[in-house]
């Protein structure tokens, strides 16, 4: 794209028409469309380029709910796993190899494998975990154990003479 940036920037010859700031203007406006062409949503991709599903993280005291964005995948290409400290959600997204589409200019859609590690505020009772899928929503139920719900204690303010 630089290379057809600065062909297009070379100095026109005096007797040209065409003026030079136009051309520039001209050139801006179309390099600033490019960049402006639909895309997924960098918010849904890592550094390196692999697919990442949002997440949202919510915390009551007697639970930690999650709730995850898995459009276009089925429930049988999910594994959930978790730890003490972490939820880990693994799935793949298979590519439809029978659907030819003609004049299909750019996609959109991501395939392929994910990983997420999603760090939890406090220890959960893994034993009443609960996962329910439907229309591309994963919602996940930590039940907090009975320690993390007992972990706060509040302290008596005292006023000094």
């Amino acid at each position: 794209m630089l290379k057809s940036l600065s062909k297009n920037l070379a100095p026109t010859p005096a007797r040209s028409s065409r003026d030079p700031l136009s051309e520039m203007r001209s050139l801006m406006s179309r390099f600033f469309e490019d960049l402006s062409l639909p895309r997924a949503s960098w918010d849904d991709w890592t550094a390196d380029g692999r697919f990442q599903p949002k997440v949202e993280l919510h915390e009551s005291p007697e639970s930690i709910d999650v709730i995850v964005e898995l459009a276009g995948i089925e429930e049988k290409d999910i594994d959930l796993e978790v730890t003490r400290d972490a939820l880990s959600i693994r799935g793949e997204k298979h590519y439809e190899t029978d659907k030819k589409e003609k004049n299909c200019h750019y996609s959109e859609r991501a395939y392929g494998s994910f990983y997420r590690s999603i760090p939890l505020p406090a220890e959960v009772d893994r034993e009443k975990a609960e996962a329910h899928f439907k229309q591309g929503l994963l919602k996940i139920k930590l039940p907090k154990s009975p320690a993390a719900k007992t972990d706060v204690r509040k302290i008596a303010v005292k006023v000094e003479k």
